[in-house]
């Protein structure tokens, strides 16, 4: 498999405060990601730092073998949140396209061909000529993810796809995700382990430094490096949601 992403040795310090310490991890063609971890953990300076947004980090940090931020058109970024003005009548059509690159505009033919494909695939087809401030939370993340899908990207981050998703929605949302092409390596952030329901390659535990799991199935070093307390009762709590069907609890 091709390597999308590589991160050896990274550190990044604010200010005042240390958020990375040795971060190792790789991520390749077609692989699915969980990068897991409590609110101030650096999940989001990680991110940051995968787009470009943040630089003076130490260590080697390589996307689609260059640095951070050199090819922008092969990333589709869905953030936590996305402000709209609520007085523009933008409808979801209008929304996907907002993702289209340069290239893709200047083709009329392509970029209607793009368009249906990236409705069809996050199952909004039918509502596409709603306006968006008009969508619950569930529907908007889905336009959201349309409007990354629609440049074709070889690599789709998605910030806590789920924070304003209902719980009930939340298993529709990632079976969607689960169905994407199969050369696009996605990285899911969250705080919440019910994403581990669902099909995950990889785990990335972050709480300043990294523990890497290749397994959905989560060991209790794994909690304890994440939550730092008692892991045993969280994994019992964990298991005995899920196996009721029942979305398990996110962890803050």
């Amino acid at each position: 498999m091709k390597k999308i992403v590589d991160v050896q040795n990274v550190s990044f310090a604010y200010k005042n405060h240390q958020a990375l310490i040795d971060i190792n991890f790789e991520l390749y063609e077609g692989q699915r990601c969980a990068l897991l971890g409590p609110n101030g953990g650096g999940k989001t300076t990680l991110v940051k730092l995968l787009l470009g947004i943040l630089s003076g980090y130490q260590g080697n940090l390589a996307l689609f073998g260059d640095h951070p931020g050199r090819h922008p058109a092969l990333i589709g970024y869905v953030p936590q949140q996305y402000k709209l003005n609520p007085i523009l009548p933008v409808t979801v059509k209008d929304v996907v396209l907002m993702g289209a690159n340069a290239a893709q505009l200047k083709d009329k033919k392509l970029l209607s061909a793009l368009l249906t494909q990236a409705l069809q695939q996050m199952h909004i087809e039918h509502i596409e000529n709603t306006l968006f401030k008009d969508l619950s939370g569930g529907q908007r993340q889905r336009v959201l993810v349309a409007r990354a899908l629609i440049a074709q990207p070889k690599l789709l981050i998605l910030d806590e796809p789920t924070s304003n998703v209902d719980p009930s929605m939340t298993a529709q949302f990632f079976a969607l995700l689960s169905a994407l092409p199969k050369d696009v390596a996605v990285l899911v952030v969250s705080h919440d382990m019910s994403i581990l329901e669902y099909q995950i390659d990889v785990i990335l535990g972050l709480n300043q430094t990294m523990k890497v799991q290749q397994s959905k199935a989560l060991t209790s070093d794994m909690l304890q490096h994440l939550y730092g307390v008692n892991s045993h009762f969280i994994k019992d709590l964990v298991q005995s949601t899920t196996s009721n069907n029942e979305p398990s609890p996110a962890l803050v």
